[in-house]
């Protein structure tokens, strides 16, 4: 009873202790926590928020200040939230005047953007864009930022947008990194037209030197390397470089070597201000903020990071409401509905088998099983061949270490591997195998002879983890080939399209070949595989038309192949991989998109209808989606919509559009996928897998040595 009385009538205290932690004291901490973990039905917010916990302290990492902020918010909103409000209520406010953040709810802020700049080009910024710029110097100096996302979709100009943002900042100069197939026709395009006096600029595809001199210099993913060191070298210390990044969602995969050689960039040049621009700036995991947090966020540190992750990490989507908070105060949305104001009209297409029942999960999953059972049945009687090939390849190996260290860490990288050998669990064991998968790497799979060096790299994963390699075998030879005998037996089907309006419901019957004739403008037709867009184009050739390709052999032509859609009458239509077309391209000659089969993610969805339902659009935009049609049995091709659907209910979460039923099923949404691309040496025994294949769910094994 006491102990309640003195919590009542003592005040709180904010105050920051040291550059690593504010400090909050006066208050019951365990019932704060309680309540946190009530509310959100998870621990790992109060658990990886909270630096240090004791009885009426909590110590908080400068950078989850605004996350602490928003959790009192709702905390203080809750009618059956069981803590001391007035102390909630103190701590809000002394975070909004004693703490970083009280530059963020001052009255004024100090502009960072020169206006006037606007007047250099020949053409007035629309209103959303004025409006990007505004929001951008408020906001980057109210929360200490060095950088904005800029989520605009695509054809709405964000391309110009960047450029004007570029010039408000009076910088020196700026760094554009680009899709290899926008370098041109985008924005040099865009340098050329949108300058009073154009500005000296450089792009990868000039073939001109990468010297000093230019104000802007455009290049594509594949140069960053080059860049970087480039702006490594002496020359440009004292000079203020911006950097924008178009399709940043690209770049999201904190991995992958273009994302980190993207973060060395920053690193070398000094960056204040790096625009990360995307119509879909997040495509499903609350780590894809991590890359751009690095670069814009002073406080996300090592320790933030790591916080961050364990938080936000595959089963985090409890706490997705936060993210979106944070995202709120960092991210510029364009909404293109309002910009870009086509009308769209959306039909799905459904496609009869008569061997449809082969591609229904129910049959597919017999299959999967069977495979996975005979193939852990050679692993379980070949084990000691394998065991014999990797240790072959250690003990060689071993021989080359020369220093003390060497030998340290190859004791490591052996200790690790037959952690995982003997007990690897995917959800406990994160950094082992990035770790091993590293090491040899670097360390032992160059140095190997041929022979020694083939063997390696099939038995390091049959060591390491059986179980997921035998996993990745089932996806890659069975539901890869099934996916894509599926799409080329309904394209076999293309006569027979039973259409369902999506607006009012009205069914008629049509067939692909109509589609593209009965269209005002040109068709784009896309899909996931090289054989349906080669079949694709077989079948419009036979009917007499002159169809263009664009995939992975053609990609090198596709400025030509562009040009000539747009220009030749009787080119049509333009048959594309998602994977080369779906970003960057502007395709407003137009009007009609086909995709063959439902893309994988929903950010991927959208950017190639994008292509076509841009700004300068002039036709009613029609998408056709064609899917499988097995009755009441759920198969591959309706299961690709599924997980679309999914991916667009984890992207609103975190955007904050989400309501609160999609954050409530989340959870079991997950549990119904898991990820096998997380390690690299998958990656490469899958190599030209289908790239969707870790959202399939596997049947269950049992297996042990």
């Amino acid at each position: 009873m006491l102990d309640n009385i003195t919590s009542f009538f003592t005040g709180v205290e904010v105050k920051n202790e040291g550059p690593k932690t504010i400090r909050v004291l006066g208050m019951k901490t365990m019932d704060f926590i309680s309540e946190i973990t009530k509310l959100w039905k998870t621990s790992k917010i109060t658990s990886n928020m909270f630096r240090k916990v004791r009885t009426r302290q909590l110590d908080i990492h400068p950078f989850f200040a605004p996350d602490f902020y928003y959790v009192c918010k709702r905390l203080l909103g809750e009618r059956r939230s069981r803590i001391n409000r007035k102390a909630v209520a103190d701590i809000i406010h002394q975070l909004e005047t004693h703490t970083w953040m009280k530059s963020a709810f001052q009255a004024s802020y100090v502009t960072r953007l020169n206006f006037d700049a606007l007047k250099r080009f020949t053409v007035p910024m629309l209103a959303h864009q004025t409006q990007f710029l505004h929001r951008y110097d408020e906001m980057t100096s109210r929360w200490h930022l060095k950088g904005y996302i800029l989520g605009a979709a695509p054809g709405s100009g964000k391309t110009l947008t960047g450029i004007a943002l570029s010039e408000c900042l009076d910088s020196d100069i700026t760094i554009c990194i680009v899709p290899k197939n926008s370098v041109v026709s985008v924005w040099a395009d865009t340098m050329g037209w949108a300058f009073k006096e154009k500005p000296a600029f450089w792009h990868s595809l000039s073939g001109d030197e990468l010297k000093k001199g230019y104000r802007y210099y455009i290049a594509h993913y594949e140069q960053l390397e080059r860049l970087t060191e480039f702006f490594s070298g002496p020359g440009f210390e004292g000079k203020k470089i911006n950097i924008l990044l178009d399709e940043s969602h690209n770049l999201n995969e904190l991995k992958s070597e273009r994302t980190q050689l993207f973060l060395k960039l920053c690193e070398v040049t000094k960056s204040e201000d790096v625009l990360w621009a995307s119509g879909t700036p997040i495509k499903a995991m609350g780590s894809e903020v991590i890359p751009v947090l690095r670069t814009i966020d002073p406080y996300f540190d090592k320790e933030a990071e790591e916080r961050f992750k364990d938080i936000y990490g595959l089963s985090s989507s409890r706490a997705l409401d936060i993210l979106a908070h944070r995202l709120g105060y960092m991210t510029f949305k364009i909404d293109k509905a309002q910009i870009v104001g086509n009308k769209v009209e959306k039909f799905r297409v459904d496609v009869t088998l008569k061997n449809g029942e082969e591609y229904t999960l129910a049959s597919i999953s017999n299959e999967m099983s069977k495979f996975v059972k005979e193939r852990m049945a050679y692993y379980k009687s070949n084990m000691k061949m394998y065991i014999d090939w990797y240790q072959d390849a250690l003990r060689f190996h071993e021989r080359t270490l020369k220093t003390s260290q060497e030998i340290k860490e190859f004791d490591e990288y052996v200790r690790t591997a037959k952690l995982l050998h003997l007990s690897y669990d995917p959800y406990v064991h994160k950094q082992e195998p990035i770790f091993c998968n590293a090491y040899e790497k670097k360390n032992i799979i160059p140095n190997l002879p041929k022979e020694l060096k083939e063997r390696f790299k099939d038995a390091r994963s049959v060591y390491k983890y059986v179980h997921l390699k035998v996993q990745g075998e089932a996806l890659g030879r069975i539901l890869g080939k099934k996916r894509t005998q599926c799409n080329v037996d309904m394209l076999d089907a293309w006569q027979e399209y039973h259409v369902t309006d999506s607006q009012t419901g009205e069914k008629f019957e049509t067939n692909l070949i109509d589609i593209i004739e009965n269209s005002v403008k040109k068709t784009v037709v896309f899909t996931s595989y090289v054989e349906v867009v080669d079949k694709a184009a077989q079948i419009f050739k036979d009917a007499g038309g002159f169809p263009l390709k664009v995939y992975g052999e053609t990609n090198n032509e596709l400025p030509q192949i562009v040009t000539m859609f747009e220009r030749d009458v009787r080119s049509n239509p333009l048959v594309a991989t998602l994977q080369s077309l779906s970003t960057a391209v502007p395709l407003i000659m137009a009007n009609t998109v086909v995709f063959l089969n439902a893309p994988f993610r929903d950010h991927e969805y959208e950017q190639a209808c994008s292509r076509v339902d841009r700004l300068g659009q002039t036709e009613v935009v029609n998408i056709f989606d064609v899917y499988l049609n097995t009755g009441k049995e759920p198969n591959i091709s309706t299961r690709s919509l599924d997980i679309m659907a999914w991916s667009r209910s984890q992207v609103e979460a975190m955007l904050g559009t989400a309501g609160t039923a999609a954050l409530e099923s989340l959870d079991d949404v997950n549990g119904e996928y898991i990820d096998l691309f997380g390690l690299e040496d998958l990656r490469e025994d899958l190599k030209g897998a289908d790239p969707a294949l870790e959202s399939f769910k596997l049947p269950s094994t049992s297996f042990s040595w």
